[in-house]
């Protein structure tokens, strides 16, 4: 079975005060145009996206620089505040179910345990610290997904980003598979 935990682009969540993502078609069938053609603007960390370091890390790397095979892999969905399971875990990929963003605590033991990517279905994973202690440590962040549909439990992540060339974030299409 495949889930789709990513949220429509142009209706889904922003971090409060970014501006909705939007688009126009600048060509189209109707005016008359052989094809359409659509022209969008919008902040990377609209909907469901990643962080880059360089988003909160002077000097970091951009989006294009995070390595795909993080991005995609064996990935563990589970309730956020099940300390005992995470500690438990030997998922290197988390996205935790339930759970607007983590504290200072769980990053820690994200970054202890070597975790590499870490997910949450709030459209920011954390405070400044958070972010901090996880992209410092090349902790790769997936913000706004979409699990409520998603029971606990282990599935194939397939999360890259949009190669978008020095951003801080790029919106990504994420999707988990069971082993079914």
């Amino acid at each position: 079975m495949i889930y789709d935990i990513s949220q429509n682009y142009f209706t889904g969540k922003v971090y409060p005060g970014d501006p909705m993502p939007s688009f126009v078609h600048v060509k189209s069938f109707e005016k008359g145009d052989a094809s359409t053609s659509t022209e969008m603007t919008a902040n990377v960390h609209s909907s469901t996206h990643m962080d880059a370091p360089i988003h909160r890390i002077k000097g970091g790397k951009g989006i294009d620089e995070l390595p795909l095979d993080v991005c995609i892999g064996p990935a563990e969905v589970i309730r956020y505040g099940n300390v005992t399971r995470l500690a438990e875990t030997v998922s290197k990929r988390i996205l935790f179910k339930d759970c607007d963003q983590i504290d200072e605590a769980t990053a820690k033991l994200i970054v202890e345990k070597g975790i590499l990517f870490v997910g949450a279905e709030g459209q920011s994973i954390g405070n400044r610290q958070v972010h901090r202690i996880l992209l410092e440590n090349e902790v790769v962040v997936l913000e706004g997904a979409v699990l409520s549909h998603v029971p606990e439990g282990e599935y194939m992540l397939y999360s890259p980003p949009i190669k978008l060339e020095g951003c801080d974030g790029a919106p990504c299409r994420a999707v988990l598979i069971t082993a079914e």
